[in-house]
């Protein structure tokens, strides 16, 4: 439940800034998702439009807890130009854009994780078409647990008798 959340919050984050981006000569994102492996192994089935973020979530030892440290990693993904020698404004918007996306998400909340804290941005590689780089976050997230009634969670109590004693 917590990794929907989280991949909306994200989503919703990033889109409700595209203003944020343009007026600062950035990108706006054009893609978000969950991260597979999208753009180190292409394929017809994973086409996506750039700037893209694709959120990777690290495996949580749950063990008896309730709540659980929770590390995402952020895939900053933008498309490389068939020219190789980009101009200085295509840099720019580049690195304007990678900049961006960690200041957007940090400090972000939800009902099933805490604030994402931005802990550390990797360098700015290249695979085939696409420059990336990865920020690390890291939360506190919340077990959802079932309701152990098999009751439905909806409805309306129809009176409440009180007594005195």
């Amino acid at each position: 439940m917590h990794k929907q959340e989280i991949l909306q919050y994200i989503a919703d984050k990033l889109s409700a800034n595209g203003i944020v981006f343009t007026s600062n000569q950035a990108k706006p994102i054009l893609y978000v998702s969950e991260y597979f492996g999208q753009y180190e192994l292409p394929t017809a089935n994973n086409l996506f439009k750039t700037p893209a973020v694709f959120v990777e979530f690290a495996p949580i030892d749950w063990r008896g807890k309730k709540t659980s440290a929770q590390t995402i990693r952020i895939h900053k993904v933008f498309h490389t130009l068939a020219n190789p020698a980009q101009t200085t404004i295509q840099q720019k918007e580049r690195q304007n854009t990678f900049e961006l996306i960690p200041m957007c998400i940090d400090g972000l909340s939800g009902t099933y994780f805490n604030s994402l804290i931005h802990i550390q941005t990797g360098s700015t590689e290249t695979v085939d078409a696409f420059y990336f780089e990865i920020d690390t976050f890291q939360c506190t997230v919340v077990k959802r647990e079932p309701n152990p009634f098999n009751t439905p969670q909806t409805g309306t109590i129809e009176a409440i008798k009180i007594v005195n004693f």
